[in-house]
């Protein structure tokens, strides 16, 4: 059996990470409920050169 690329592997694993210990937003149920499909997307677009960086958002907790 052929293992996944390293870069859908470590995409999961971000994606794991990141949801680990969240607030349930309305943004991160939305994604979650595709995230298989998501997480894919992104790989495609990473792969083909074609993924558009966006603006980030932070905030800070005192």
């Amino acid at each position: 059996m052929q293992q996944p690329p390293k870069l859908l592997v470590d995409l999961f694993k971000a994606y794991y990470d990141a949801r680990k210990n969240k607030r349930k937003s309305s943004d991160c149920l939305a994604f979650e409920m595709n995230y298989e499909k998501n997480l894919f997307q992104l790989y495609q677009e990473i792969i083909n050169n074609q993924y558009d960086i966006s603006r980030s958002f932070v905030f800070c907790v005192f």
